[in-house]
């Protein structure tokens, strides 16, 4: 979770996922708290991924366009 609140402090507009085994609301809740995009429990399917890394591209191109 530090990692994610440094970065953000620095590179504002990327979108992290986390990946993880920890099936906990509360580490849930703090990632989201932070600045994670979005929480993925293990294991992974790659439609997970997939749809995850969809979503954000599209968050990102939206916000592109705002933009210029």
């Amino acid at each position: 979770m530090t990692f994610i609140e440094t970065a953000k402090k620095r590179w504002p507009d990327i979108k992290y996922v986390i990946v993880s085994n920890y099936d906990n609301f509360d580490y849930l809740r703090q990632a989201m708290k932070v600045g994670a995009y979005d929480y993925i429990l293990k294991p992974v399917k790659p439609e997970e991924i997939n749809q995850v890394l969809k979503r954000a591209k599209a968050e990102i191109e939206t916000n592109v366009r705002r933009y210029f």
